[in-house]
């Protein structure tokens, strides 16, 4: 697989995951769907809950 289509993502300061830059944006779904990965927002809409989890089982540990 290609960077075209393999993204990393960050959190942002708000606590918001959002995608790293990508060669091709124009073109990221159809690649992505191509090779069986799911879209881009599906993949960030996870990333953003997993770390929502995350955050709150920290908050929940630490009182």
């Amino acid at each position: 697989m290609s960077c075209k289509i393999i993204t990393q993502h960050d959190i942002d300061e708000n606590g918001i995951a959002y995608p790293l830059p990508i060669e091709e944006p124009e073109n990221v779904e159809t690649l992505r769907k191509e090779v069986g990965l799911e879209s881009l927002s599906d993949a960030t809409r996870r990333i953003q809950e997993r770390h929502n989890t995350t955050v709150a089982n920290r908050r929940k540990n630490n009182g």
